[in-house]
Parts: structure tokens; C-alpha cells; sequence
């Protein structure tokens, strides 16, 4: 049903952008990722459809190309990763151009010190350099519980993946990976596709099909 903006003290509804809408920038109703990046701009993406960035200084919203998007990231203040059903792209913010690095179905996407960590559907954990353009991949061969690796984030110098088959930690540094099998919690649940939030105490919640 589109976008909804709420105020964050009264939960009472500010506006609703949907195709229904008169004057709405959406065109789709599907939503997949709202991300917020270094320019307090808004980006919003999802199913087949136009991406739209509302600029917040203007105050105006910024059509970009239609991709089938499941989630975004921010790899420089010009530059943003676009995670689509068909790969990894990088689109140039003032020209709209963009360009796949990737061919992959992205769950998630996650920068540290440089470097794009990518969960996919089926691939598990790809490391991409964007300076060099190289890439890595770590699969259950690599020690990870499940090639479908759906949400990624960073916590103590560690990655902590989400994945189909429960959640793991993996060292960035020397690749080694970390599960939990004694807890039933964390390594029976299905994690959600880029569901994960850090709380201000340092602890990381997770969606999952058990609940958070």
C-alpha cells in the first residue's frame, strides 16, 4: 500500500504516497527498502518499479530508473548500491546512470572500510572491492549455515549474517565463521530479507519467522 509517514512521537499519519493517491510520486505500491543516506535524502525501492528519492533540502521527490530493488546502500555521497533480483548495481546520483557489478539476486547489502559485502539468494556472502573490482564468495563450504544469506550487518569488528538456516558471525579478516547451534533461537529461525536494526544499547534485533 505504498509509503506511509508517521509522527514519530504520536504514531498519527502524516501522509500516504500510493499509485491510489492523486499526485503521488509512486507508481507501485510494493515497497522493499527505505533508505536514508549522508545527504539526509530518502530513498524508496521495491517490486518493478521507478526508484524515488525525495530530496530533503528541496523538498521535492527524484525519479530514477524502474528496477526490481530489494535493498539499498550508500558506497560514497555520489554514488549508491542498488541490490536488485538480478544483481548488484551502482548508480551515479547526479547523472542517473548506473551499472551492474554483480550479477547476482541480492538480499542485502552492507559497506565497511570500503568494501561491499553482498547477501544473496543462493550465492551466500559475496566480498566485492569497488576499486579493484574483485570479487569473493563464501558459501556453506566456507563454513556459513546457508548459501541464502538474507540480511547483513556490522557489530564488534564482526559481520553478522542472517540467513535461511539460523544466523552466524563471520571475521572479515581472516574468514572464519562462527554459529550458534546450542541456541535453538538462532540457529532454527529464518531470518528476514534485510530485517535488522541496532539498538542504542549495542544489541542487534532481527525479524525473523519465529518473531524478533
Amino acid at each position: 500500500s505504498g509509503v506511509y509517514i508517521l509522527d514519530e512521537n504520536s504514531g498519527k499519519e502524516l501522509a500516504h504516497y500510493s499509485s491510489h493517491e492523486k499526485s503521488s510520486p509512486f507508481v507501485n505500491d510494493f515497497v522493499f527498502d527505505i533508505y536514508k543516506d549522508s545527504h539526509g535524502n530518502i530513498w524508496v525501492g521495491g517490486v518493478n518499479t521507478e526508484i524515488i528519492c525525495y530530496l530533503s533540502r528541496e523538498n521535492k521527490f527524484e525519479k530514477y530508473s524502474y528496477q526490481p530493488l530489494n535493498a539499498f546502500a550508500e558506497l560514497n555521497p555520489r554514488e549508491m548500491l542498488l541490490g536488485c533480483t538480478y544483481g548488484l548495481c551502482l548508480s551515479d546520483n547526479e547523472t542517473k546512470k548506473s551499472k551492474i557489478l554483480i550479477e547476482c539476486l541480492v538480499h542485502d547489502i552492507l559497506v565497511m572500510d570500503g568494501i561491499i559485502w553482498v547477501g544473496t539468494s543462493g550465492d551466500g556472502l559475496i566480498r566485492y572491492d569497488a576499486k579493484s573490482g574483485k570479487s569473493e564468495m563464501y558459501t556453506t563450504e566456507s563454513g556459513l549455515p546457508s548459501n541464502f544469506v538474507n540480511s547483513i550487518t556490522s557489530a564488534d569488528g564482526y559481520l553478522w549474517l542472517g540467513t535461511e538456516n539460523g544466523l552466524c558471525r563471520f571475521n572479515a579478516n581472516d574468514k572464519s565463521v562462527v554459529t550458534f547451534p546450542s541456541i535453538l533461537s538462532l540457529s532454527r529461525s529464518s531470518f528476514n530479507r534485510n530485517c535488522h536494526f541496532k539498538l542504542r544499547n549495542g544489541q542487534l534485533a532481527w525479524g525473523t519467522n519465529n518473531g524478533a
